[in-house]
């Protein structure tokens, strides 16, 4: 989606990187990607966002990335927010 999108241009890396190095299993073992997957798709994981990314991006970006298909944006909502941050963060 859009919010992956922009999570890997701000941080600069895969979707996801961070937590799939970190958490390990019960033997210490890298966790498989579809455990990955279903951790993203329950809520329990979500993108990352460095600390200096404007908070109107990472509001879009997890506006966009919404378990619920129901609350993500439609492509012109999108458009439009991603529009207005930008403006503000030139201005």
């Amino acid at each position: 989606s859009f919010g992956v999108v922009l999570s890997e241009i701000d941080v600069h890396t895969l979707p996801y990187a961070d937590s799939k190095s970190k958490n390990r299993d019960s033997n210490g073992k890298l966790l498989p990607d579809a455990l990955i997957l279903q951790q993203v798709a329950m809520g329990k994981l979500q993108v990352d966002f460095s600390e200096t990314t404007p908070e109107s991006l990472v509001e879009l970006g997890k506006w966009c990335v919404s378990v619920d298909p129901n609350l993500r944006p439609t492509a012109a909502e999108a458009m439009y927010r991603l529009q207005i941050a930008l403006t503000h963060e030139i201005a």
